[in-house]
């Protein structure tokens, strides 16, 4: 089951006010037009690199301003951070998921021909194509402005950061948004909720998470604007349950406190408080229990084949950029299931995680560098025929493996943690 569970916060520190330099601001964004023609992966790889990722439209709005920014470009039609690539059919902002709620594809789009899985904005008139994601095009580049910390909580209950979005100048600045929601949309926008607060345990781990920062008020999830005095979570509409009231709160002061709040300087009790006021907010991941859609589970790990033919580079692209790598096989367990998967999708040949690119003859699973513990190549493999570093599985080979050379474009199977086994529900 796919499912939603108080495990993983994203705490989201702080916001600036200014864009970098050759980045134009729109809402809580900010934008890069490049001009440089890459495929699709290869232009979300450069806005990661950057702090970024390829621009997600969530409204008509949105869609007008990268529409305006393009206008100067001598380009037709440029990359956006839409694909069906895990279910056809199924459209999400990458890398985070996120399924559309706003649409504006062109008549007789999206078609899939010849099996287009990533999305394009055409300057013509102003609406989305599917295209082939090996295409090169110029792109838009989004990233949110200024600091924002990812911290992810582990059964033990320590807190691990994920990732840190910075500015040239480091630094870390209020937040300005005046509305909450900006703040449910800031959240959305990075694949989750205002975090919900459903036990004691819970509530600890939020309290160590702020430990260490200054700011007294975060917004949490919880609201009573449908019915006075009946607080739920917002994102599920559950009812809230657990509390841990301040004395005399809720007292809904002037009619206007409606939203529920965390204040570190009454020990981390809560508070209603009008919805408008600008403070600091705590984002909770939705979470996978099991696999997401489009993966196959075996052990501890989630497994998704993909038909569309790429070199080794850009297949573990691809996975990387879906939060994984691609498949390392550690057991002849494995090894068996992922023939599976190849019989099952009538693929005869597939790329796996492993190069002996860094020292010739030294086979590591990449990206991690991790030694092979377990091969299984075919007699005679790998024989670096004209300088083959990468691996691949193959039927021809009764399911062994070879040695292939990397620029070859095969199909290829990626995998990712299934967070089931590490994670607590």
């Amino acid at each position: 089951m796919w499912s939603k569970s108080v495990i993983y916060i994203t705490c989201l520190i702080a916001l600036g006010f200014a864009c970098p330099g050759g980045w134009i601001p729109h809402g809580d964004s900010c934008y890069h037009i490049s001009n440089e023609e890459e495929s699709w992966m290869d232009a979300m790889k450069m806005c990661e690199f950057h702090g970024g990722h390829l621009a997600h439209i969530m409204d008509r709005d949105d869609n007008a301003f990268i529409v305006s920014l393009l206008q100067k470009s001598h380009s037709t039609s440029f990359w956006i951070g839409g694909s069906d690539w895990t279910i056809e059919g199924t459209w999400v902002w990458e890398p985070i998921g996120l399924k559309f709620n706003f649409t504006n594809f062109a008549h007789g789009r999206p078609n899939n021909v010849n099996g287009e899985n990533c999305l394009s904005i055409r300057l013509s008139n102003s609406q989305w194509d599917d295209d082939d994601c090996d295409e090169h095009r110029p792109y838009v580049c989004e990233k949110r402005r200024g600091l924002i910390l990812y911290l992810k909580k582990h059964d033990n209950l320590n807190i691990q950061l994920l990732l840190v979005d910075r500015f040239t100048d480091f630094r870390i600045l209020v937040v300005n948004l005046n509305k909450i929601l900006s703040i449910l949309r800031m959240c959305e926008i990075h694949g989750g909720v205002l975090a919900e607060v459903d036990n004691s345990e819970e509530q600890a781990f939020i309290e160590n998470l702020l430990a260490g920062l200054h700011d007294r008020l975060y917004w949490l999830g919880g609201s009573d604007w449908t019915t006075e005095g009946s607080w739920i979570w917002e994102a599920t509409g559950k009812a809230i349950n657990y509390t841990n009231w301040q004395h005399g709160q809720p007292d809904n002061s002037h009619n206007l406190d409606h939203c529920l709040v965390l204040d570190r300087h009454s020990h981390n009790r809560w508070l209603d408080r009008d919805c408008h006021e600008a403070i600091h907010y705590i984002c909770e991941d939705p979470i996978a229990v099991g696999c997401p859609p489009g993966w196959q589970p075996f052990r501890n790990s989630c497994y998704h084949v993909s038909l569309e033919e790429e070199s080794w580079m850009d297949g573990m692209k691809m996975c990387e950029i879906h939060g994984g790598y691609l498949a390392h096989i550690e057991t002849a367990e494995e090894d068996e299931f992922i023939a599976q998967q190849m019989r099952s999708y009538s693929i005869s040949k597939t790329w796996l995680g492993g190069s002996d690119w860094a020292v010739e003859g030294t086979w590591v699973w990449e990206p991690d560098g991790k030694t092979l513990q377990y091969s299984n190549f075919a007699p005679g493999k790998p024989n670096n025929f004209f300088g083959e570093n990468c691996l691949d599985k193959e039927y021809g080979l009764h399911y062994q493996w070879n040695d292939e050379d990397c620029d070859s474009e095969i199909y290829y199977i990626c995998e990712r943690q299934n967070i089931i086994g590490n994670l607590i529900g």
